[in-house]
């Protein structure tokens, strides 16, 4: 039976790494961000230089301008952030049965092709939005499991402070109100989801232990992650698959886990954003 595992989360939380090393396991397709799939057209982000992601990926674009019609095809971008993104939690009822439909008809042909060019039995998709995740429950014809992948709150505020990657930043203040509404939405969806569908795992869990994690996954879903647990354990490094969109790592062919924790020190600010977020933590 081919499956979608689905990682749920925030910006800045490690879905990408997450993603990556479940790519690395027989039988799984590593997707990225494939909520970004329909901004880009189908194409890698603007800096992705690997031809063979290129090619894929237009492959999968070209058949699915195929098979919807064109209207559809020009109009999903606005269609997707409209039934993907949070405003969807505060006006659910404009999403009518025919968006829904329409939305639905494009999900399910798209990762039909994905599984078809790419021969997997699994599909990952690291899209982190839980409005994304309700839409899919909703709609997809192949059964949804969900990661939820939390960071510690105090990394990722520090996270979004940094200047040197591609997503944009946010303010110590922002970065903290993200965390917070973030998380609440997050767990909202992650509850919607039958107990077996589902699991939460810390990432500073993953860097510290990823065989535990892993294995915790895979008993979960009943997934076969023995590669991902070897290459972690033995610190070899990860191929990087076809990613849409996601951390910058998704440039890179191959990856190492990298074995040293983060230290948070204990100033006010870190404090402060312990006591606003460590309850989704």
């Amino acid at each position: 039976m081919k499956q979608i595992v689905y990682i749920l989360g925030g910006g800045r939380s490690g879905s990408t790494l997450l993603d990556i090393m479940l790519g690395n396991a027989e039988g799984v397709f590593s997707c990225g961000e494939l909520r970004r799939f329909s901004p880009h057209r189908g194409l890698s982000r603007p800096n992705e230089q690997r031809m063979e992601s290129i090619q894929f990926w237009k492959r999968v674009s070209n058949r699915l301008d195929k098979i919807l019609k064109e209207p559809e095809r020009t109009n999903f971008e606005k269609l997707c952030h409209e039934i993907e993104y949070h405003s969807r939690f505060v006006t659910p009822w404009q999403l009518s049965k025919d968006k829904m439909e329409i939305y639905g008809r494009y999900i399910n042909a798209l990762m039909d092709l994905i599984f078809e060019e790419s021969g997997a039995n699994w599909i990952v998709d690291s899209s982190k939005y839980p409005g994304r995740l309700l839409a899919l429950l909703k709609v997809s014809k192949y059964p949804v499991s969900v990661v939820y992948l939390t960071r510690h709150p105090v990394g990722v505020v520090q996270s979004f402070g940094r200047n040197d990657v591609e997503q944009p930043g946010k303010g110590f203040l922002a970065a903290n109100y993200y965390y917070a509404v973030n998380g609440f939405l997050c767990n909202m969806a992650f509850h919607r989801l039958a107990a077996d569908r589902r699991v939460k795992i810390r990432y500073e869990g993953l860097i510290r232990d990823p065989k535990k994690v892993l294995s915790t996954i895979g008993k979960r879903f009943g997934m076969d992650l023995e590669t991902p647990v070897y290459l972690a354990v033995r610190r070899k490094p990860f191929q990087v698959g076809y990613l849409v969109d996601g951390n910058r790592v998704r440039l890179q062919r191959e990856i190492l886990l990298r074995s040293n924790e983060q230290q948070f020190g204990w100033g006010v600010g870190e404090v402060l954003t312990r006591i606003l977020n460590r309850i989704w933590y």
